[in-house]
């Protein structure tokens, strides 16, 4: 170091104080830093999720009106364009590897539409495929129509994470519930 160099680093430093040292020695801790960057990815990750159900909700409030309701015993079937045609009857037939099943049985409408919509963002951000949902036949509805039956008819074809689904096989609830199939989530 040359002269000059010394004598504007002492410049620099008149008034400066050495830190205490204590006892414990801060060090630095990487493997804290990989969790931290882990845990701001996951937050990330489910708040995009979220942007995108919200955004999800608002196609789906302005395309509602344009399903018609389904009666009790009404089966159910859609599948977008593309979908096998071996998909659709495995559906149908209840013979695939079931991962996950919500029942909205006693549910108030805005309660199940609530869950259903909460339960899709849980399959969605654990990259489950096959799931089946309950929604019974609505005999103790008020109305003309099953409402559970009919949101959750709604609410599926309107969503853009449902390839197919189909009413499940009687011995899994019949017109009582419904087997999906999900999007692949990469």
């Amino acid at each position: 170091m040359t002269d000059e160099d010394k004598s504007l680093f002492l410049s620099e430093m008149l008034g400066v104080q050495p830190l205490k040292q204590g006892k414990h020695i801060q060090t630095h801790d990487p493997s804290q830093d990989k969790k931290k960057q882990n845990q701001a990815l996951r937050q990330l990750r489910r708040k995009q999720k979220q942007t995108e159900i919200e955004h999800v909700q608002c196609r789906l409030l302005e395309r509602d009106e344009s399903i018609n309701p389904v009666s009790a015993h009404q089966s159910l079937l859609f599948s977008q364009k593309g979908v096998r045609i071996q998909d659709i009857n495995a559906l149908k037939k209840g013979e695939f590897p079931l991962q996950a099943e919500l029942d909205l049985h006693g549910e108030t409408l805005d309660e199940a539409e609530s869950k259903l919509l909460e339960f899709m963002k849980e399959c969605l951000f654990h990259k489950l495929r096959y799931i089946r949902i309950i929604h019974g036949k609505g005999y103790h509805s008020d109305q003309d129509h099953p409402l559970l039956k009919n949101m959750v008819n709604r609410r599926l074809r309107l969503s853009s994470w449902v390839l197919a689904f189909s009413s499940a096989p009687q011995k899994d609830g019949g017109a009582g519930a419904v087997n999906v199939l999900l999007k692949k989530q990469g």
